[in-house]
């Protein structure tokens, strides 16, 4: 409730802020009328624009937008001093040669890709090409046209379309450049020419770019005025060239400027600023969306998975069913607003543990079942042979040949006498081999079809993650000749997991190796990233040839279905909605996402240790199958009868082990499913507390 007063509050300050009158508009329509003004000067920057930083704060944003589309392995803050330091060189070579300060962003981009040569990849010319890319992308998400300007030009136009307005700026990207700003902000009618300093080597501060377009205008400066909100370069100079001139009152706008300008350069005050913006933010979708906090961590995934697919040079990326649907469109959606093109081709393909198994073995002789084992030990025959594509009457068959009950569970399954009689069945052996052979072909061929598969060296999927069993299905479907990486939420390792240079893998949320610092609120909650990213369709079982295409056939269950449609599906929309507004205020933030991984780690504590009762009731009413490996459903509720003997018996279990409870999985939800909510509810604050304490800083 606080925080939506607030932002209330905020917008309508902002509302008023941006239509402040700033110029005596009557006072400057009434001189051009008694004094026949032919010509008017206007300053850019402050005057018919703003900005929503700091002038010098769009070389930051610039730094890290060019940082995160070209790789560069530096710091924004290094690129902006570095930046900084080659500018004044410039100048001064420039004063030197020309007798002008001034400098071009094309001078300033190839001096940077000189110190860089050796670190980038790109040549000189796509270098200066990205780097000026960025400097104008920025400009236009920053900029905001000042409506009390526009209205005085309309006017101006209006009573005598005769007159001329110039804009004159004092600045480093040339008009070829600039003109794109004035297009893309569609005011470029209201201007008919466009004057800057740097294509004339000369300055409004000098007053010598005043005297230049008099010149080259022709115009008696007489009957020209100047508009600008700078004292000595739009008002004085231009009194110094006899042309009158009416300042803008911008003191608003500069205090504004200086206010944010050391908060944002500032970590703790930009985190602290971060922490606020969120939380407004949030504030607006609490009372509806039920673990609000998921897609600002989905957003730090999705900015760390672009940044280390550029800085690994990936130009395409496959997101894996059904968890990396949602992925997908976050990523296109950062790609397309920050980035601004898609310059890493996403691309998505149905797979499974289950479906990318088959494909993945080995011929019979020399298969370990190793992928299935390190996971699953204890298991029946029946569930065993479900990870293969047999029949009813093959799995009945292969059953009567080794005479065992087929949903009895063996402990240590791969150690028995019965997985030996097993691999030892004929009508096994026969079918295993058929359906291998024939799902790695199909597989083939439908990694082909969806993502060029043949066209990579290197391929990248991204998927939810834990263990990465799918990437190592595929890795060894390649038999080890194509480089895999996998890119995902949360990695938790084992240590059986196949891992080399060729199969890397990394959890860009959390891992268990190296030990990420508060991975205990992420690594205990796997089970509610899978119930969220959710997709509309079954997971896939296997491949089959429809025709001259090979489809992913999957396996729709109703139930997962309707979930999907009625709660999934339109929660998604709205985490979609909270991405793009943290999305819109990390593109005024030069500070990389990883420098606030401690207020990531509380907001996810927050869904760990103070959960609502709908919350709780939300996971509680999810069912989840197990298509690998056992084949059965999980029920996150309790099945318990209440009876007050067990009721007692329980309470006291829940009192003296609650550290233990709380330690090795979701504590809350456990007091919530067993009865206790309000002890949970008490202890969960209590946990939550030490844990924002610990990392508030």
């Amino acid at each position: 409730m606080f925080y939506s007063i607030i932002f209330k509050i905020t917008k309508r300050y902002l509302a008023f802020f941006l239509k402040m009158k700033r110029i005596n508009s009557e006072e400057v329509l009434l001189y051009c009328k008694k004094e026949n003004v032919s010509t008017i000067f206007i300053d850019f920057f402050d005057t018919v624009v703003s900005r929503k930083v700091h002038p010098e704060y769009v070389k930051y944003l610039a730094a890290r937008l060019f940082i995160t589309k070209s790789g560069l392995n530096v710091s924004p803050e290094f690129l902006y001093l570095l930046r900084s330091t080659v500018e004044r060189e410039l100048s001064l070579k420039n004063q030197r040669k020309n007798g002008s300060s001034e400098f071009k962003i094309d001078e300033l981009a190839q001096a940077l890709y000189e110190y860089f040569k050796s670190r980038v990849s790109t040549d000189l010319s796509d270098f200066v090409s990205l780097f000026i890319s960025c400097e104008l992308q920025v400009e236009l998400e920053v900029l905001y046209v000042n409506e009390d300007i526009i209205d005085l030009m309309h006017d101006i136009k209006r009573d005598n379309k005769q007159i001329k307005i110039y804009i004159l700026s004092d600045f480093y990207i040339p008009k070829r450049y600039f003109k794109d700003i004035v297009q893309n902000l569609k005011i470029e009618n209201l201007f008919d020419k466009i004057y800057i300093s740097s294509d004339y080597s000369v300055t409004k501060r000098s007053g010598e770019l005043y005297d230049k377009i008099l010149k080259l205008e022709k115009l008696d400066p007489h009957n020209v005025i100047m508009i600008g909100d700078n004292q000595e370069v739009d008002f004085d100079r231009a009194l110094d060239n006899k042309i009158k001139a009416f300042l803008v009152d911008n003191s608003r706008v500069r205090k504004f400027y200086d206010t944010t300008f050391k908060e944002q350069l500032d970590n703790k005050l930009a985190k602290n600023k971060f922490d606020q913006d969120v939380r407004l933010i949030l504030s607006k979708y609490r009372k509806d969306v039920v673990f609000p906090e998921v897609p600002v961590l989905l957003y730090a995934f999705t900015e760390k998975l672009y940044e280390q697919l550029i800085k690994e040079d990936f130009k395409q990326v496959v997101f894996c069913s059904k968890e990396g649907f949602f992925l997908k469109q976050l990523f296109d959606l950062y790609q397309k607003k920050y980035i601004g093109e898609e310059i890493v081709e996403s691309r998505y393909i149905k797979v499974s543990r289950r479906s990318t198994y088959t494909p993945s073995l080995k011929p019979l002789r020399n298969e370990k079942f190793d992928i299935l084992f390190r996971q699953y030990k204890d298991i029946s025959v029946e569930q065993f042979l479900k990870n293969f594509h047999f029949t009813d009457s093959q799995r009945k068959q292969i059953l009567s040949e080794i005479d065992i009950k087929i949903d009895r569970v063996i402990k240590d399954f791969h150690k028995s006498k019965w997985f030996k009689k097993v691999l030892n069945s004929k009508t096994f052996k026969k079918y295993y081999e058929i359906y291998r052979q024939n799902q790695k072909k199909l597989f083939q061929k439908y990694l082909e079809a969806e993502i060029s598969s043949n066209k990579f060296k290197k391929l990248v999927f991204v998927d939810v993650g834990w263990k990465g069993t799918i990437q190592d299905n595929i890795y060894r479907f390649f038999n080890g000749e194509k480089e895999v990486s996998g890119k995902y939420l949360g990695l938790l390792f084992q240590p059986e997991s196949v891992i080399s240079y060729k199969n890397s893998k990394e959890g860009l949320l959390f891992t268990n190796n190296p030990v990420s610092k508060n991975i205990q609120v992420y690594s205990r909650m796997t089970s509610l990233f899978e119930i969220l990213l959710a997709a509309p369709h079954g997971s896939a079982k296997l491949y089959k040839q429809e025709g001259t295409k090979v489809l992913a056939i999957t396996e729709e269950i109703e139930l997962e279905e309707q979930r999907y449609r009625k709660e999934i599906g339109p929660l998604q929309e709205q985490y979609l909605q909270i991405f793009q507004e943290i999305l819109d205020i990390r593109m005024l933030d030069h500070h990389k996402i990883s420098s606030y991984q401690n207020l990531l780690d509380i907001f996810m504590a927050r869904i760990q240790f103070t959960p609502t009762k709908k919350e709780l009731k939300f996971f509680a009413d999810t069912e989840h199958y197990e298509n690998f490996g056992l084949f059965e459903y999980t029920r996150f509720s309790s099945d318990k009868k209440f009876s007050p003997v067990r009721y007692i018996k329980d309470f006291l279990y829940f009192v003296l082990s609650f550290k233990w409870i709380f330690e090795t999985g979701w504590g809350v939800y456990r007091f919530y499913i067993n009865g206790f909510p309000i002890l949970g509810k008490a202890l969960g604050f209590i946990y939550y507390k030490k844990f924002f304490n610990r990392n508030k800083t």
